[in-house]
């Protein structure tokens, strides 16, 4: 009896041992890990963005079956993620003007003003002088 119990254990104790000496162990350079982390991320980034309401709106508007679109985002490769994730901050972010459009607006009116009038166009200011 104690001869099968130790036979038994001899060999489940090598099965183990080789299957273990299959796995190759090695370091990950730490960007790899960082490309992958931004990888997830942007992923992420577009589907909260393809699944927001009026994306789903305007996908519906355009004939475009919203689940299908997910679908085709998840086979996008990493970089295409990226591409996409890019595209979508940047239209987003220019899509508000802002104070600071508002800002530039009044300067760039201020600057047509006051050149016009140093040019003798207009007599908006009164602290400036004609040329003419």
């Amino acid at each position: 009896m104690r001869f099968h119990l130790s036979l038994i254990l001899i060999v489940s104790i090598f099965s183990f041992s080789i299957h273990a000496s299959e796995v190759e162990v090695k370091m990950m350079p730490t960007m790899a890990v960082v490309d992958e982390a931004n990888s997830v991320i942007a992923r992420l980034e577009v589907e909260t963005f393809m699944k927001s309401e009026k994306v789903q709106h305007e996908l519906i508007k355009q004939g475009i079956n919203p689940r299908e679109a997910l679908d085709r985002l998840a086979s996008l490769s990493a970089s295409e993620i990226k591409s996409l994730s890019e595209q979508i901050k940047k239209s987003q972010a220019g899509a508000d003007f802002g104070v600071g459009g508002l800002i530039g607006l009044v300067v760039f009116v201020f600057l047509v003003l006051l050149i016009t009038d140093i040019l003798g166009f207009t007599k908006v200011f009164p602290f400036t002088r004609s040329v003419r």
